[in-house]
């Protein structure tokens, strides 16, 4: 399994590939039947250039309900949101991104893609234990692939830090003021914090028994001076995590497997 230190140096590799092939970095594409706007300067956005996806095996998981409710926290650019709203014609999809940069992205990507964003509810906001403001509104939304001398760079997963909205949401409170009564799959990609945004969902979680779809790396955990145990503890009783690949139990052997500067999703369902 491939460091994210790895990743980044080949998708590098590919983006110079591309402009020494004459490639402008904006592109408009479609992927699977989803219209994108991509910038091939950044990761995700050439992931999907190139592959047709980016994290394609998180759609594989089924919300298991026709008209499901599904929550996306760190939507960034739709790479997960639209793909899911195609496959899942019925379903209703809340995204959640507080970066300016990714929700102006998004937003585009929606309006290129007018017979699914009527299915898809932008809320720009962080997502955490509890509702607020937050003081220092920053988050990691960008991976980009060419010059980021002088930008603030995660050491591990070399993301950006960009400017971001200052209001935080939890799941509990959205659920609540929202008025729905079940969601049946919520992914969560946000560098780190995927423990904050269970951790204000417990009246979710207890009601609903969602299906979870969250990545681990065991360099977030440390950072965050966090255990597996901690997240078996806030997800509670009666869910059981397996690696999302291979569909084996995902446990401090499995954890101790991955590589420690890089990271694996994981799917957590109620047994």
């Amino acid at each position: 399994m491939l460091s994210t230190e790895s990743k980044i140096r080949l998708a590098r590799l590919f983006y110079r590939l591309l402009k020494l092939s004459g490639f402008q970095d904006r592109q408009t594409v479609t992927r699977s039947g989803v219209r994108y706007q991509l910038d091939l300067r950044e990761g995700i956005d050439l992931s999907i250039f190139l592959f047709g996806g980016f994290q394609n095996h998180v759609l594989s998981v089924s919300p298991g309900a026709v008209d499901a409710v599904i929550l996306d926290v760190g939507a960034n650019i739709g790479a997960i949101t639209l793909p899911l709203a195609r496959r899942h014609p019925s379903a209703q999809i809340h995204s959640f991104e507080p970066t300016c940069y990714a929700l102006e992205k998004l937003r585009r990507n929606l309006e290129l893609n007018p017979s699914l964003s009527s299915r898809v509810t932008v809320n720009p906001c962080f997502v955490g234990a509890t509702s607020g403001t937050l003081l220092e509104a920053k988050a990691y939304s960008s991976w980009r692939l060419d010059d980021t001398a002088g930008a603030e760079v995660h050491d591990v997963h070399f993301g950006l830090k960009m400017e971001a909205v200052a209001t935080r949401t939890s799941l509990d409170d959205y659920v609540e003021v929202h008025q729905i009564p079940k969601v049946h799959l919520i992914k969560i990609d946000t560098d780190g914090h995927e423990y904050e945004v269970l951790a204000g969902a417990q009246k979710l979680l207890a009601a609903s028994r969602p299906r979870i779809i969250l990545e681990m790396c065991p360099y977030l955990l440390e950072e965050n001076r966090l255990t597996l145990k901690d997240y078996a503890d806030v997800l509670g009783a009666g869910y059981r995590m397996t690696a999302l690949h291979t569909g084996r139990p995902f446990d401090e052997k499995a954890l101790a497997r991955v590589s420690r500067r890089g990271g694996i999703d994981v799917l957590a369902s109620a047994c």
